[in-house]
């Protein structure tokens, strides 16, 4: 740990900036955000060893800190959702399941963890999808969905 310093630190941001790593059979730069996720990290565990009298200082206090990313999403039109709508697929829930997550915005574990008990109604919001976020844990609401006024079947 000793030899962790703010120079060792900075030589470790730009490995995480020009490395690259396996996606979808192919290499790949890291995202801005996973390298900022990893360094942070890093910066954590300095943090914890300071806070607990492991190393003298905390190097990390010396390295500029990395920004988040805008991480670029891609979102498919009303027109591609209807067309994939009519589009024949063998596994008829997965297509549905596909809809309703592109409809909704939700993430397809969260589409997978739903019941019956999260579909919600009151006569002020009318429907709505109640349920706490899988990967966040973070309670939503998502309020008269889209899904429930375009779903095509």
């Amino acid at each position: 740990m000793e030899r962790v310093d703010d120079v060792w630190l900075e030589s470790f941001k730009e490995y995480l900036q020009t490395c690259t790593t396996r996606r979808h059979k192919r290499m790949v730069k890291l995202s801005a955000n996973s390298v900022l996720s990893y360094f942070s990290k890093v910066k954590a565990c300095l943090r914890e060893a300071y806070n607990k009298k492991m190393i003298r200082e905390n190097p990390a206090l010396r390295v500029k800190p990395l920004k988040a990313g805008d991480p670029h999403r891609q979102f498919l039109t009303f027109e591609e959702l209807q067309l994939l709508a009519k589009t024949p697929c063998e596994i008829d829930l997965l297509k549905r399941a596909f809809l309703f997550s592109a409809l909704t915005g939700l993430r397809w574990s969260d589409v997978k963890a739903l019941t019956w008990e999260n579909i919600k109604y009151s006569e002020q919001d009318g429907w709505f999808i109640q349920f706490t976020q899988k990967k966040t844990k973070g309670a939503e609401n998502q309020q008269r969905s889209a899904c429930f006024a375009v779903w095509p079947y």
